[in-house]
């Protein structure tokens, strides 16, 4: 949950608002740690969230696929920089891998090279910390 559903963690809290509720489970595969982590978030923007992270995958993916109330589906593909919308790919794209932009910022940051928000970054990071601890208690 810290090393890599923290970043998806990162978007759904900065779009949905409020965390009302949530559920979380994990398996463990290889010993005690948890290898695969499935969250559901319920925002108070009225925005469910399902975020699945794993470091036992056979496939290294990287996709946000977001289902408005019309039916409309937008799917956003971070590790290749693409956004589509009902399957169309859409202009705006810059084809870069979402998730090492995010550590780039990350490292600028801790070489006092850019300011980031680190409220946010705080508040990420003891979400993790919380649905990795419900993840253990089950």
């Amino acid at each position: 949950v810290l090393d890599l559903m923290v970043h998806d963690l990162d978007l759904v809290l900065s779009w949905g608002g409020e965390v009302r509720s949530f559920e979380a489970r994990g398996l463990c595969f290889a010993g005690r740690r948890v290898d695969a982590a499935w969250v559901r978030l319920h925002m108070s923007s009225g925005l469910e969230a399902e975020l699945v992270a794993s470091r036992v995958a056979d496939r290294v993916e990287r996709i946000i696929e977001i289902q408005e109330s019309s039916g409309i589906i937008t799917t956003l593909d971070l590790s290749m920089g693409q956004a589509r919308r009902q399957g169309k790919l859409l202009d705006a794209v810059d084809g870069r891998d979402a998730l090492a932009a995010q550590w780039g910022a990350f490292v600028e940051e801790v070489q006092g090279q850019k300011a980031q928000n680190q409220d946010q970054n705080l508040r990420n990071v003891l979400w993790a910390e919380r649905i990795g601890e419900a993840i253990r208690r089950r």
